[in-house]
């Protein structure tokens, strides 16, 4: 299973280097790590669900698996 952790997004009270960042490596045992997303995230996630058959869920709790994006054919 993979988590991402966004930044640049309204945190509300807490920022993300003093609460999230430190949160999310205590979480993960130490192996979390930062990496700017580029144009390459749409590879990635396609590999993940269409190669891997990874279901992708959001926070709010859509989900997205291959069968939702077999017609397109883009595998």
């Amino acid at each position: 299973m993979f988590h991402l952790l966004l930044r640049a997004c309204d945190w509300g009270p807490w920022d993300f280097d003093n609460h999230w960042k430190p949160l999310w490596k205590q979480m993960s045992g130490g192996i979390a790590f930062t990496r700017r997303i580029d144009e390459r995230i749409g590879g990635l996630l396609c590999y993940f669900v269409m190669k891997k058959h990874c279901v992708l869920e959001v926070n709010d709790g859509t989900q997205y698996w291959r069968g939702l994006f077999e017609e397109w054919k883009l595998y």
